[in-house]
């Protein structure tokens, strides 16, 4: 892998070209991952899908994160379940008392 860093960029934050070599099905799948995230002029860029996976990668190995979700998971299997309800239904007579209905 050769890293190109123009002469004109001289700020670290800036671009750098770089030169690789890649299998053909690795170059597809990023190729075709990057297309998914063209702008609204229909480029793409190989260097925002880059981005994109070591921003997930990084966010996957994230402990705290991890964690927190196990914790959720846990209070959510610690939890009992409810009891259904029992609805309760009503016949209203003329009169407009209201009788319980039980059972069906």
């Amino acid at each position: 892998m050769e890293e190109v860093i123009p002469d004109n960029t001289a700020q670290e934050t800036g671009p750098v070209f770089l030169r690789t070599v890649i299998r053909r099905d690795v170059y597809d799948r990023l190729k075709s991952f990057a297309m998914e995230y063209e702008t609204g002029r229909g480029d793409w860029d190989f260097g925002v899908a880059i981005q994109l996976l070591l921003d997930s990668y990084f966010e996957s190995r994230n402990p705290t994160l991890n964690e927190k979700l196990d914790l959720i998971l846990s209070m959510q299997s610690n939890q009992e379940p409810e009891e259904p309800k029992i609805e309760k239904k009503f016949v209203e007579m003329l009169g407009g008392t209201k009788i319980e209905v039980t059972g069906e």
